[in-house]
């Protein structure tokens, strides 16, 4: 579109998505070739918006259960020489559109990671997102594979590419009730496959069903070889999940036998401080020698810094580190410190830092 020669197609697979379909067609509409809407069954107005817009093509098909089948059905619609694959609750928020049709046209062959904001609750209520990059963007011919939380069947290099794409599906509504079933029928499938039990996990400790998600959690750990891009992503919520459960002694051996391996992620020492917070607290006279191990666990955080690198929530490297860092130091007593502490904190925008200096006078 952009170029003139290269064509770019989005391709979507929708039902009962009429407060949100247009949202995200305005968002890529005037950049894009065509876009391909397939309806999995709808009985609302998803189709008769879609219609409305003159690049839209809309085709239907049955739901098998199965998201690759109805991916790769739209795929098949395609005739453009690249696709970027959307849902309805996603939408581009930034994008550099001539530089990815050049990249499009210099690189041939490869898949585009695409950024991803997920905006979510968290356990008491508030706002928070994370953020990862993901395969989205391939050239024709590709196809999906899995029932649910499909992934690109490829093994061409993946690239980053200049686009942001916001998404709050899970903010708007619970959709574990239709995810569980298609993962348990994907384990049942591939009982061996730890990608399954990680995302039945994620599900279960999202409903807070703590024991049933450490369940998975320990049957995915014991069927990853660690290389796979999930796998430190898999280690901090298997933690909250003991954590949750109150099983700190299985959490520190969680802890210890990961943190020699631990990669660059914010998210782990992060929870790591949550974790030592909370051990040593349940036998202070036992434990109160690990004390320095809440301040490292933070610092080391700040010092990664936020990344796209895995799925990250935003401000375990910034904001949140350092007001955890202002809590933990006033609370023993480090007047000083906390203050700065609020401070670096509140610097990025963060109200409950501010708030917090005002409270304690600080």
């Amino acid at each position: 579109m952009e170029s003139g020669m290269t064509t770019l197609s989005v391709i979507m697979i929708v039902c009962n998505e009429e407060n949100v379909l247009s949202r995200c067609l305005d968002s890529v509409h005037p950049h894009v070739d065509e876009i391909i809407v397939v309806d999995t069954g709808s009985d609302d107005r998803t189709r008769e918006l879609a219609s409305q817009y003159p690049k839209v093509k809309v085709s239907s098909f049955p739901w098998t259960d199965h998201f690759a089948e109805a991916r790769n059905f739209a795929l098949s619609q395609s005739s453009s020489d690249w696709n970027l694959s959307l849902d309805a609750d996603e939408y581009v928020i930034v994008a550099d559109w001539k530089a990815l049709y050049q990249q499009l046209e210099s690189n041939p062959g490869f898949i585009g990671r695409v950024k991803f904001i997920d905006e979510f609750l968290n356990g008491d209520g508030e706002a928070e997102h994370t953020q990862n990059r993901l395969a989205r963007l391939m050239p024709a011919g590709t196809r999906f594979t899995g029932r649910i939380h499909e992934q690109i069947d490829s093994r061409l290099v993946r690239l980053n590419v200049p686009l942001t794409v916001r998404h709050d599906g899970y903010k708007a509504q619970n959709k574990s009730t239709r995810n569980i079933p298609l993962l348990e029928q994907g384990l049942l499938e591939e009982p061996d496959n730890a990608y399954w039990a990680y995302q039945l996990g994620r599900e279960h400790a999202g409903l807070k069903q703590f024991d049933a998600a450490c369940a998975y959690f320990e049957q995915s750990r014991k069927r990853m070889n660690g290389s796979e891009a999930y796998a430190p992503n898999a280690v901090v919520s298997e933690l909250y999940a003991l954590l949750g459960l109150g099983e700190l002694n299985k959490a520190e051996k969680l802890v210890t036998e990961t943190h020699q391996s631990a990669p660059e992620f914010p998210d782990y020492y992060f929870a790591c401080g949550i974790f030592y917070l909370d051990y040593i607290m349940a036998d202070p006279a036992a434990r109160i020698h690990l004390l320095p191990r809440i301040e490292q666990s933070y610092m080391k955080a700040i010092s990664i810094g936020e990344t796209d690198r895995y799925e990250s929530v935003h401000g375990t490297g910034s904001f949140a580190a350092w007001y955890n860092l202002g809590v933990f130091y006033e609370t023993t007593g480090q007047m000083e410190k906390a203050r700065e502490a609020y401070l670096r904190s509140s610097r990025y925008g963060y109200k409950k830092a501010a708030e917090r200096l005002a409270e304690a006078g600080l």
